[in-house]
């Protein structure tokens, strides 16, 4: 169709669904990042981990604040910081969910995240009586 052509596509229209004209390719950045949450969750699980041990140490084994005070944690261990930020807004999975769900619902959250992070340009704040001081 387009004879070998290479031109540039907004990482929007590949991710849209087939049905829409898209080529439903997933947000990579957010599925790496998922996919680093579901390694943590996983090594968490495990007592004898380091990363176990760091969670615990730094209280992120069980739900995390929301907000979340990243402030806290050191600038070398990023790792931390990720998974304090995005976990705070994911719900805990429950004993029934299977990996596969919880693996899904913490991508969609990332990315939804992502996509309203970046439409921040518009005012969302609307005066409800411009004459009022």
């Amino acid at each position: 169709m387009w004879r070998g052509a290479i031109f540039r596509v907004p990482t929007t229209t590949l991710q849209r669904p087939t049905a829409e004209g898209g080529w439903a390719l997933p947000d990579v950045a957010a599925k790496c990042r998922a996919l680093l949450l579901v390694r943590m969750k996983t090594l968490a699980a495990d007592k004898s981990s380091v990363t176990a041990t760091l969670l615990h140490t730094w209280d992120l084994n069980n739900i995390v604040d929301n907000p979340p005070n990243v402030g806290r944690l050191p600038r070398k261990l990023a790792h931390l910081r990720h998974y304090a930020l995005d976990m705070a807004y994911i719900a805990p999975t429950h004993a029934k969910e299977p990996r596969h769900k919880f693996r899904v619902r913490i991508y969609e959250t990332i990315r939804k995240m992502h996509t309203h992070a970046e439409r921040s340009d518009e005012m969302r704040i609307v005066r409800q009586v411009p004459q009022a001081n």
